[in-house]
């Protein structure tokens, strides 16, 4: 499907009352709006939106509550939004909303490629990481979920059976973390340097 060169600004709006904000949020796409419904990598075509949202200047790609299978690296260029649908776990119920779910490759020599590579004032919001293919018994190194760059941003977003959760590999400043749940398995939050202040 053929996306359009220009974001159309709408406002992101819900039925489901678990997914209730209390602050107006403005979208340039909408995610389903692009998907057939049959892709085997919803990657590509989010990559694409992401990066036609930093042609236009910045904004957000919204995606609607649901499971989108990814087998590929995704990168939120700067000023960019990657937003989705979230509740609170509550440590019973299963996880729902907007839900990445990771099909790629395992880590190892020739790929250690994160999941989520932020650059720089970019940000993920209520979003969810599945790695289905994961076993308590035999366990999988896959590459970083998210790794943040420089004055990134990560609410609101959920580490389910993840290897390594969020990482900052490289001296950064004004890292923002705020409400992240999960089960990842070798760590949660690493940072290597920070320069200045940093919240979570």
């Amino acid at each position: 499907m053929e996306i359009a060169s220009a974001p159309v600004w709408q406002a992101v709006t819900t039925s489901d009352p678990r997914f209730a904000r209390s602050e107006p949020l403005v979208a340039g796409y909408v995610l389903t709006d692009w998907l057939t419904g049959e892709e085997p990598d919803c990657a590509p075509i989010i990559q694409t939106l992401l990066d036609r949202l930093h042609e236009a200047g910045g904004g957000a790609l919204f995606c609607p509550a649901g499971d989108y299978v990814c087998r590929t690296p995704i990168t939120v260029p700067i000023g960019v939004t990657l937003l989705g649908e979230w509740e609170r776990p509550n440590g019973h119920d299963p996880v729902g909303g907007t839900v990445l779910v990771y099909r790629g490759p395992a880590r190892s020599e020739e790929f250690d490629t994160p999941f989520i590579s932020l650059t720089h004032s970019s940000c993920i919001r209520g979003v969810t990481f599945w790695y289905p293919e994961q076993s308590p018994d035999n366990v999988t190194a896959y590459p970083t979920t998210i790794e943040m760059y420089h004055v990134d941003r990560v609410e609101n977003v959920t580490l389910v059976n993840a290897y390594r959760g969020i990482t900052a590999p490289y001296p950064m400043s004004c890292p923002n973390i705020e409400s992240v749940y999960g089960t990842p398995i070798a760590s949660g939050i690493e940072m290597i340097a920070c320069s200045d202040q940093w919240e979570m």
